[in-house]
């Protein structure tokens, strides 16, 4: 790779960081990251791999982005976490290109590639280094098939469980607009959800033809126990409050507390941050054994 496209990287990462609003640290750990990645002709070998295939192939699953970053990591000694996020970056620049070329607009791409910091935030909270432990969940930011309305994500994806209710009846194959709740450090009221469903039903509408809107959730924050937890004027009980829950599954290996806490579990509930209500119901039921889990819920949206 050639001195000029090394610059050109580097200057997109920096207005990038700046835009994004990261900050000085992570700006810091990344710029280190890129200067490893790109002294080493291996590696920057990889990730110009990495953005070819991206840009021919931009559907496909993001395997190889995964496998080519690990050998990255492992040239230039950085930390796994930190080389996806690098990749991820500075692969957005093809992505802003992949938008065009599907007639989304530049103002929907800012708002998905938000979540880049965002991941970041998590990342050294949860694993200890700038990063994002997450790297396939991209795909469908990156390929312009996942949108950011206000404070909540939305993509079209194959229910998984039968539904019916009145005239309304779906299979498991049937879509929904599945509903994501980006971990922003920000609240969610009320008023947040209904902004951000109008612009969504409005959108898939327009785009995808959809007749009827049907939102689905799938998360530990839709656990029908919650509602039990939480107080009947919290946010999160207004936000669980729209959906009808129609499958629940048990989280026996406690992989979703992290979300919660921001801290993976040891095993030791004394380990957890109790600083919320939530928090402390949380750590009260893993002392008493009780279950945690995930739950699937709709929204039969009616404006």
């Amino acid at each position: 790779m050639d001195k000029s496209t090394i610059q050109n990287h580097n200057r997109y990462m920096t207005a990038f960081l700046e835009e994004f609003g990261f900050g000085d640290e992570v700006k810091s750990a990344l710029q280190d990251a890129f200067d490893r990645v790109f002294g080493d002709q291996d590696a920057a070998r990889l990730f110009d791999e990495i953005r070819r295939r991206f840009e021919q192939s931009p559907d496909e699953r993001f395997f190889y982005l995964i496998e080519n970053a690990d050998k990255i990591a492992a040239t230039c000694a950085i930390s796994p976490y930190t080389a996806y996020l690098l990749v991820l970056i500075l692969l957005s620049e093809s992505s802003k290109r992949i938008y065009a070329e599907r007639k989304v607009s530049l103002e929907m791409w800012r708002r998905n590639m938000r979540d880049l910091r965002y991941t970041s935030d998590a990342c050294l909270l949860v694993k200890g280094v700038y990063g994002t432990d997450s790297p396939r969940w991209y795909e469908r930011f990156f390929n312009a098939t996942r949108f950011t309305f206000g404070k909540l994500q939305f993509e079209l994806c194959a229910l998984g469980k039968p539904y019916q209710k009145d005239d309304l009846s779906l299979s498991p194959d049937d879509q929904a607009i599945f509903i994501h709740i980006p971990r922003t450090g920000e609240r969610l009221l009320p008023e947040d959800v209904d902004a951000s469903a109008q612009a969504a039903a409005a959108f898939f509408k327009e785009r995808y033809g959809t007749r009827r809107t049907v939102f689905a959730c799938h998360s530990w924050i839709l656990y029908p126990e919650n509602k039990n937890i939480l107080s009947a004027g919290s946010n999160l009980y207004s936000f669980i409050s729209r959906f009808e829950i129609i499958d629940v599954v048990e989280d026996a290996e406690h992989k979703e507390l992290w979300r919660l806490f921001d801290k993976e579990y040891n095993g030791d509930p004394d380990d957890l941050p109790q600083d919320s209500s939530l928090r402390r119901a949380y750590v009260q039921r893993l002392k008493e054994n009780k279950p945690l889990g995930v739950a699937l819920g709709v929204w039969v949206y009616r404006q």
